[in-house]
C-alpha cells in the first residue's frame, strides 16, 4: 500500500516538473504562432514537451522526483549574516549503519544530541502484546534490536543546546538493518558538515539527503541497492 501511495507521489511529481517546460514552451508557441507563423508556434510548443519529459525522467533515475520537488518546495529563508545563504528547514540526512545495535544508536545520540530528551515509555510496544509498557527506554530499544524481522522508527530530540535543532532518527529494518538519520535546520554548507560527520561516525558511504520527509525504501537491502552506488 505504501509503495503503491509513494509511485503516485511520484508520479504527480514527474508530471509537476514536465510541465514547466512545457508551460513555457506552449506560451512561447502561441505568441508566435498568433504574430508569425502557426506551424513554428506548433514546434516550438512540442521542443517545449520534449524538453519536460526529459528533465523529467533525468531527475527521476538521479534522485527521485517526489524528492526534488519536497526541495524545491522547502521553505527558504535568507540567512541575516549573508545574503546569498539558502537557510533550509528540514534538511534529512540519512546514512545506513548495517546491523542493527543499540551501541549505534547511542553512539550517533551521544554525539549530537548529548543531553536528549528520553523516548515515552509508551512510544513503542510489543509485536505480540500491543498493552505492553516498556519499563526503560533500554528495554524498548533492546527488545526491537534483539527481536527479529520487525519495523521500528525512533526520534529523539533535545530543547536545550540545540541551535541546528537536530533530531536524531533510528529506522529499524525489517531485514534486522539500522539506517541513522539526522533532521537539521541550516544551510548546505550546514547539511554537508552534519552527513559527513554521520557518514564518519558510522564508517559507511552509503547515505542520501531529502528535504522534508525521508526518503522511502522496503528495507535495508533496498537502501544499499538504490543508495549504495551513489556518492552523497
Amino acid at each position: 500500500m505504501q509503495n503503491g501511495f509513494q509511485k503516485i507521489i511520484d508520479g504527480i511529481a514527474w508530471l509537476q516538473i514536465a510541465a514547466s517546460p512545457l508551460f513555457i514552451g506552449a506560451l512561447i508557441g502561441i505568441i508566435v504562432g498568433i504574430t508569425i507563423d502557426v506551424s513554428l508556434g506548433i514546434v516550438i510548443g512540442v521542443i517545449g514537451l520534449i524538453i519536460g519529459i526529459i528533465w523529467a525522467v533525468r531527475v527521476s533515475k538521479k534522485e527521485g522526483t517526489s524528492n526534488f520537488m519536497s526541495h524545491i518546495i522547502a521553505t527558504p529563508e535568507l540567512d541575516f549574516k549573508n545574503s546569498e545563504t539558502v537557510f533550509t528547514r528540514d534538511i534529512i540526512c540519512q546514512v545506513y549503519a548495517g546491523d542493527k545495535s543499540i551501541q549505534k544508536i547511542k553512539l550517533v545520540l551521544h554525539e549530537f544530541l548529548p543531553d536528549y530528551e528520553p523516548l515515552n515509555l509508551d512510544y513503542a510496544a510489543k509485536i505480540d502484546d500491543e498493552d505492553y509498557v516498556f519499563g526503560s527506554e533500554s528495554e524498548m530499544l533492546s527488545y526491537f534490536i534483539t527481536t527479529p524481522n520487525v519495523i521500528q522508527t525512533f526520534y529523539w530530540n533535545q530543547a536545550k543546546n540545540n541551535p541546528d535543532r537536530i533530531m536524531v532518527g533510528a529506522n529499524i529494518t525489517i531485514d534486522n538493518k539500522l539506517i541513522m538519520s539526522l533532521t537539521i535546520d541550516g544551510t548546505h554548507e550546514t547539511e554537508c558538515l552534519y552527513l559527513d560527520k554521520l557518514k564518519t561516525l558510522l564508517q559507511s558511504e552509503i547515505s542520501v539527503v531529502s528535504y522534508i520527509d525521508p526518503v522511502y525504501y522496503e528495507s535495508g537491502k533496498d537502501f544499499l541497492n538504490t543508495y549504495g552506488l551513489f556518492k552523497a
